[in-house]
């Protein structure tokens, strides 16, 4: 695959205006992309009167109890082009030359087609993700894929496209909100396939009117312990893409659930608190999804919570002791975290193989000392994580229906192939 076109490469000149507060003033600029795909702006000289505006807005700006200011700048080209922001923050105007700095957060641009394409297109690109086959898959949607062209270790460079196609239609709107929906899901997994977060600075929504594009300013986080191999993950990727077709749709915050592991960090104690976090995320979801799980009922655990608080009472238990311990007595109807884990884990046929509920329960522990105590215990720390992940993987590959090898840490002794579903260790590699 050829690389990605660089939209903007050469810069493109706008004749608009800024918004600052309720007031506009007349504003010229050039927008192009550099190598990082990143926007950037170049302002023509402002007048005297925008320039003062702009720059005491700019002084107002991170002043305590004030909102950072972010304005508004539109603008049109010659050739019919047309720039939109919202999210323009002003850092720095020179009163000598009359020239404006700042960052543009997330921006949009439209560009005629005069080729008039007959077909419907949504596609982003993105930073930092390899796959040696790609995937391409048909869904009732359209077309839909995924390729890069380079294999590279940096993580900010545009690297890689994915995307749907559809030749037949009759509402692009309507098609263009429910292809959007899918590659938010579809990328939320591509993240999950390449170990870390992949960021994709431009989206692409083609019409036959013409391309409407948006810029993110955004990167991608370091990739660790990826499940699948960027040479090998083509399978992997096709159950993703057709994953979203499959009956039951996964919730819309799933992928929220499994993003905590990727929270950029350097040490262990975070390592483990994102994959824990995500664990409850997920166990959280299936409450709601499957009713409460708890030993009894709230109704049939009324009467016994009745009886023990008179018990307490009868036994001259200090008040203060008594309401202290409410809470917990309510809890006792409920299912621990380690049952919790494998009720959901058995509900949804997802194999704990190789994890035992005392090694669920080393977790458990792991987790209760570090979130009430502070505490990292020395000893088992890469294990935990890894024990930790490995939960958070398995969830994933079963909501995916994915069926095949992948790469797993559990044990700590770095990685080797399990099959999935049954999840039973393979030699290692």
């Amino acid at each position: 695959m050829s690389k990605p076109n660089r939209i903007l490469a050469e810069p493109k000149h706008f004749e608009g205006s800024i918004c600052i507060g309720k007031v506009t003033y007349p504003l010229g600029f050039t927008a192009s992309t550099n190598g990082l795909h990143e926007l950037e702006l170049a302002f023509d000289v402002l007048s005297a009167e925008s320039g003062i505006a702009v720059f005491k807005a700019f002084m107002t700006a991170g002043k305590p109890g004030e909102h950072v200011k972010w304005h508004v700048i539109a603008g049109s080209s010659e050739d019919g082009w047309s720039f939109y922001t919202d999210s323009f923050e002003s850092h720095k105007f020179n009163l000598q030359t009359g020239t404006l700095s700042g960052t543009v957060y997330s921006s949009f641009v439209f560009s005629p087609d005069h080729e008039s394409p007959t077909r419907l297109g949504m596609e982003r690109w993105m930073r930092g993700f390899n796959s040696w086959d790609g995937a391409r898959v048909e869904t009732p949607l359209g077309i839909a894929g995924v390729e890069s062209h380079v294999s590279n270790q940096d993580r900010q460079l545009v690297s890689a496209r994915v995307g749907i196609t559809q030749e037949e239609f009759s509402d692009p709107i309507k098609w263009g909100i429910k292809a959007r929906e899918y590659l938010n899901y579809v990328c939320a997994g591509l993240s999950f396939i390449d170990g870390g977060w992949v960021a994709y600075p431009i989206e692409r929504f083609s019409t036959p009117l013409g391309s409407f594009w948006r810029f993110i300013a955004v990167s991608s986080s370091p990739r660790e312990f990826s499940p699948e191999h960027s040479l090998s993950n083509s399978e992997m990727l096709k159950a993703l893409f057709e994953s979203y077709f499959r009956e039951p749709v996964p919730k819309d915050n799933f992928w929220d659930a499994v993003s905590w592991m990727y929270l950029p960090t350097t040490n262990n104690e975070g390592r483990f608190l994102g994959a824990m976090t995500a664990i409850e995320f997920w166990l959280s979801l299936e409450f709601d999804a499957e009713g409460d799980f708890s030993h009894l009922s709230e109704e049939e655990f009324s009467p016994i919570f009745s009886v023990i608080f008179s018990v307490l009472k009868i036994a001259k238990v200090p008040q203060p002791m008594i309401d202290g311990a409410e809470n917990r007595i309510r809890n006792l109807r409920q299912f621990s975290l380690k049952q919790k884990i494998v009720k959901a884990f058995e509900r949804r046929g997802i194999s704990l193989t190789d994890i035992s509920k005392s090694y669920l329960q080393q977790m458990i522990t792991r987790r209760n000392t570090l979130i009430h105590e502070g505490k990292w215990l020395d000893g088992m720390d890469w294990e935990m994580v890894y024990l930790a992940r490995e939960l958070v993987t398995r969830i994933v590959l079963h909501t995916i229906s994915f069926e095949g090898t992948y790469d797993s840490y559990l044990g700590g002794s770095g990685a080797y192939r399990r099959t999935y579903p049954s999840c039973e260790r393979m030699v290692p590699n």
